[in-house]
């Protein structure tokens, strides 16, 4: 289908915060490849998302030339502008390419691998736990994320006593990426930014980080990018991760069950499913550095690709009866951590997270049930605010 098609990506379309995956399909089956701009292009379905995510040649966009660029227009008046971002963003590996992208995310994996995250977790699981045990309601986001929080702050050493204010640090440094933000936004990031310039104090993380990036003499504001980085992506994608898993399974008490009796090779599978059918990262961008045909769709060099992998993780032709949580899908080559040179640093560490917390949490949350959910308007990070749950009568 080309690109002139009438069914066009839509993020402002009616219920799509709610819930995306109709409008996908409906792009993915009918229009899976859209051009947006004279250098921007949608892609929908599995096989080319899956494609150019492995291609080697393809890059990705630098977070802090756009931002950079975008602010000397948006940003016109210096005393309120944001000339903190893109210096903040500058070393985000996700962003980079090449040999400094290697560098960073070896750099950012030795130091989390350094740490006893096994003893960490199981630590801020009975903590979690033992602070939600006589609530008769609360919010299951808050539920996960106080969970992700005491890791974190104990893994990073963050001096910030306050879970609110760590919630909101990561989810504005989450937002900077989103596509369409208004400038009173893009300044509270950068004020909340410069606000926690000094939160990361010594800790066997950041001497890690210090030791494997030595030679690129980094100053402090580009280790600052390096320690951002490292905890927004361990605390946002980690408490979306889990937070959305758990309302899915919540929905379903045969599916409760079902978990709680599984062994550990049952229980790694199910997880699969779970990252699948979530997918908080809902896209990614590449660059393509010569001109490619996408089914009938002619893409210029150096195009914006946006790739959906929310879709390509629901594509029917790899998936069967994609809609659903099915715990015992063995075959299961989902997308949820990207591919290739950029494959998520922190893939092993959110399934470390699971193994360990989603059985006992379920068994605590089984006498609970969902009764409100309000989501985050955001387009590339699939976010709820709330999941209300309340104890069963």
């Amino acid at each position: 289908m080309d690109s002139e098609s009438n069914i066009k990506w839509n993020p402002f379309s009616p219920n799509y915060s709610e819930d995306p995956y109709p409008h996908l399909k409906n792009c993915r089956d009918n229009n899976p490849v859209q051009r947006m701009s004279d250098d921007s292009y949608f892609i929908f379905d599995y096989k080319h998302v899956s494609k150019f995510l492995k291609e080697k040649k393809f890059k990705v966009h630098s977070l802090s030339e756009y931002l950079g660029e975008k602010e000397t227009y948006i940003f016109k008046n210096v005393e309120n502008g944001c000339p903190y971002l893109s210096k903040a963003t500058e070393l985000w590996p996700m962003f980079l390419n090449d040999d400094i992208h290697r560098k960073i995310r070896r750099a950012i994996t030795k130091a989390f691998y350094s740490l006893e995250l096994a003893d960490l977790l199981n630590e801020s699981l009975e903590t979690t736990l033992g602070t939600f045990e006589n609530k008769e309601t609360f919010n299951l986001v808050d539920f996960c994320g106080i969970y992700i929080n005491h890791f974190i702050k104990k893994a990073l050493n963050i001096d910030v006593e306050e879970y609110e204010q760590i919630k909101q640090y990561s989810n504005l440094l989450a937002k900077s990426q989103e596509l369409y933000i208004p400038k009173q936004v893009y300044q509270e990031i950068n004020a909340e930014i410069l606000s926690r310039k000094n939160v990361f104090k010594n800790s066997i993380f950041k001497d890690v980080i210090l030791e494997e990036t030595k030679g690129l003499n980094l100053d402090d504001d580009q280790l600052y990018s390096i320690m951002m980085i490292s905890f927004m992506a361990a605390f946002e994608t980690s408490k979306d991760n889990l937070s959305l898993g758990l309302y899915e399974i919540l929905k379903n008490p045969e599916l409760i069950e079902f978990i709680l009796k599984s062994d550990t090779k049952e229980l790694k599978t199910i997880i699969e499913e779970i990252f699948r059918f979530s997918t908080p990262l809902q896209y990614t961008i590449r660059i393509n550095p010569y001109s490619i045909n996408v089914g009938d769709c002619f893409i210029p060099e150096n195009s914006k690709l946006y790739l959906c992998i929310a879709s390509a993780n629901r594509d029917e032709k790899i998936f069967t009866q994609p809609d659903e949580l099915i715990p015992n899908r063995v075959v299961n080559p989902h997308l949820s951590f990207g591919a290739g040179a950029h494959q998520c640093i922190g893939a092993t560490i959110a399934r470390q997270e699971m193994e360990i917390s989603l059985v006992p949490m379920l068994r605590f949350l089984k006498n609970y049930s969902v009764t409100d959910v309000k989501w985050s308007k955001q387009i590339l990070m699939r976010t709820a605010n709330t999941i209300t749950v309340c104890k069963k009568s």
